[in-house]
């Protein structure tokens, strides 16, 4: 009994030591209808592990995360309207991969996750304004009493409308 029961704790804690990584696939659509059929098939370690598409609007973050040494890959499958489409792969806030408009298609992008290089980048690295983009998804220059939408690094978007 005492056997089972070490080995029961030593696999739980070397499972809850395992460190991970944080992903964030930011998808974009010029028109402000979605994606229009089109999406991404998320791998790990070779086997299909999710979807991410989105059916309106203009973005949609999908996030996602895996362990040490985990095998993590895009496959790009093209819809309608490829011409309004992009997106931008994130670990952590740090840009690994980003395609669009009309995105190549079929596996586009693979990497490994480690945990360790991330940590170093993320305390190295603060949150930038990556892009300014108006209501069609199109980049802009910040303009007064117009709706618009700051992305940053991190993969969030604020939403910002200045009266002037």
């Amino acid at each position: 009994m005492k056997k089972i029961c070490s080995i029961t704790l030593l696999l739980f804690f070397s499972f809850i030591g395992r460190s991970q990584c944080n992903y964030q696939i930011a998808m974009y659509d010029t028109f402000g209808d979605g994606w229009t059929g089109a999406y991404i098939v998320v791998h790990i370690n070779g086997s299909p592990y999710d979807t991410a598409t989105f059916l309106t609007g203009f973005y949609q973050g999908f996030f996602f995360s895996a362990i040490d040494n985990d095998s993590i890959s895009l496959e790009y499958i093209p819809g309608n309207w490829e011409s309004e489409n992009s997106y931008d792969f994130y670990v952590s806030s740090t840009l690994l991969f980003s395609d669009g408009p009309n995105p190549d298609t079929g596996f586009v992008y693979t990497t490994v996750c480690n945990s360790a290089s991330i940590s170093e980048l993320d305390l190295s690295k603060s949150i930038k304004l990556e892009r300014i983009v108006d209501i069609t998804g199109r980049k802009t220059d910040p303009k007064p009493n117009t709706l618009l939408f700051y992305i940053y690094s991190d993969g969030t978007t604020e939403k910002v409308f200045r009266v002037e």
